[in-house]
């Protein structure tokens, strides 16, 4: 884990009664991870930081994190190789898959303190490193991880200067509101009643249901689209989201490439609609479920983009519909576990190179017939190989 000075936030909590514990935290950003410290004293000093660090581990679940690192962080074991100063457990660990975080935390602490006991005590630090998939900023995150969720009663967006410039207060009961609204009158109507565009790179993600940010914070506010911004950064809509403790989820890796485009408002597909060929509606949420259950290695060969290409390979997958969409001209009710599987580009083009497509095992079929079959190459060779035993014996 890094010890860097530079970036760094130190800061304490607030618990469930708006007090602080008696502990302190240092966070800053390494990469794509988080970098978590807390520092206890032996004695009395910093006596709430084991209370303290249950409510930070539940805040970090709030936000889907992952716990991909734990670490001795004290003055003493700094100068020992980060594998001596790992502390023995199981991960990465998926927060939100921990059933007991209390118990959990018990386990951290007991194995640290058999380290930490018989030597210098006046100084515990535990390092952890989490992954987000919300790619929030330093100030932000250690917003969202001072406050109670149930305390974050109101909120902020910064609003342009037709709007009066400033802070214009965002109620959590009002956010409420919007969205009992959205899902009632469904997401394509709502955003074009109060005329707010789709999202394309953040949803709302509240009681397993997607809803558009920017469109439910614009009118929880009563202000327009033009007053304010959606992102994520200070003072913008998703910011404010996560700040009263809802779940933002970003979706550059469910909103995809070539003929995957298009967003529809619930778990239906289909919808036609004339461009300059046919096209059809996919839901980025059908998609990132099937991806969920499946993976992102190709159903038919198996190809992998982040295997071959690294991070800039990572989510890269096409999702394949195993009903032919552009055979049912009307709405389609999709379930992404039994209707859709991701496939490789080269996969999917060939799946579709007859109408109907091909079935997936159809595929692999041609793939192992061609792999049974010797190639051009592998017959001349042995042609050739034929041809100079024919010479040889002359």
């Amino acid at each position: 884990m890094d010890n860097g000075k530079e970036s760094i936030s130190i800061f304490k909590i607030l618990d469930e009664n708006y007090e602080e514990f008696d502990a302190s935290f240092c966070i800053k950003k390494l990469g794509d991870h988080w970098s978590l410290i807390i520092e206890s004293g032996g004695g009395g000093r910093y006596r709430d930081y084991r209370h303290a660090l249950d409510a930070i581990l539940e805040r970090f679940r709030e936000n889907n994190a992952v716990l991909v690192d734990l670490t001795l962080e004290s003055t003493k074991f700094l100068e020992k190789p980060i594998e001596e100063r790992r502390i023995d457990t199981q991960l990465p660990v998926s927060l939100k898959e921990v059933l007991d975080l209390s118990d959990f935390r018990k386990q951290i602490t007991r194995k640290a303190s058999h380290v930490f006991a018989g030597g210098n005590n006046n100084e515990r630090r535990l390092g952890f490193e989490f992954y987000l998939p919300l790619n929030l900023d330093q100030e932000a995150l250690v917003s969202v991880l001072k406050i109670p969720r149930k305390d974050r009663i109101s909120s902020f967006v910064r609003v342009s200067k037709n709007r009066g410039g400033g802070q214009w207060p965002i109620a959590y009961e009002e956010v409420l509101k919007a969205i009992s609204e959205c899902e009632e009158k469904g997401s394509n109507q709502f955003i074009q009643e109060y005329g707010f565009g789709e999202s394309t790179r953040y949803q709302l993600l509240y009681r397993g249901r997607y809803y558009p940010p920017k469109a439910i914070v614009g009118v929880a506010g009563a202000l327009k689209a033009e007053d304010f911004s959606g992102g994520i950064d200070k003072g913008n809509a998703c910011w404010c989201l996560t700040d009263l403790g809802f779940q933002v989820e970003e979706i550059a890796h469910t909103a995809i490439s070539g003929d995957e485009a298009g967003v529809s408002e619930v778990l239906t597909e289909g919808a036609r609609k004339m461009i300059l060929v046919n096209a059809y509606e996919r839901d980025p949420k059908a998609r990132k479920l099937c991806l969920e259950e499946y993976g992102y290695s190709c159903s038919v060969c198996g190809f992998n983009f982040e295997e071959k290409y690294g991070d800039i390979g990572k989510w890269y997958i096409h999702v394949h519909h195993l009903t032919d969409l552009s055979l049912l001209g009307e709405e389609h009710e999709v379930d992404p576990i039994e209707d859709l599987r991701p496939l490789c580009p080269n996969c999917h083009a060939m799946i579709h190179k007859q109408r109907p497509a091909f079935s997936i095992k159809e595929l692999q079929e041609i793939i192992q017939r061609l792999k049974q079959t010797p190639s051009f190459r592998e017959r001349l060779m042995e042609r050739l190989k034929d041809i100079k035993a024919k010479f040889s014996n002359l």
